[in-house]
């Protein structure tokens, strides 16, 4: 396997050190700036704050959506309670609410 190029944080929040002795701020997920120093870099790896972040073209993917076979219609179940299905509804509160009804 491949030296990875790019590193991303493991860690909610990792402190990385730069080339000139500067401290950079690495939230979960980010990438680790290319200016920082190497030697921080590994050291932060071996102690399991950051993780390799391997470019789109080397990760696996579990999903169909490369091969076509995902249907372009929504899984998501239909609302049944919809208020549009019950036609319209008397606003509530007021006096003439039951006349306010009324077609």
């Amino acid at each position: 396997m491949a030296k990875p190029d790019t590193y991303k944080s493991a860690a909610p929040l990792t402190l990385v050190k730069d080339s000139e002795g500067r401290y950079l701020h690495v939230y979960k997920g980010a990438p680790v700036p290319a200016s920082a120093d190497p030697d921080d870099v590994k050291r932060l790896l071996k102690e399991g704050y950051l993780e390799a972040d391997m470019p789109a073209t080397a990760k696996t993917s579990t999903g169909s959506r490369a091969s076509g076979s995902r249907s372009s219609r929504s899984t998501k179940p239909a609302d049944t309670n919809s208020p549009a299905d019950e036609g319209p509804v008397a606003p509530t509160g007021t006096p003439d609410a039951a006349a306010a009804a009324q077609p």
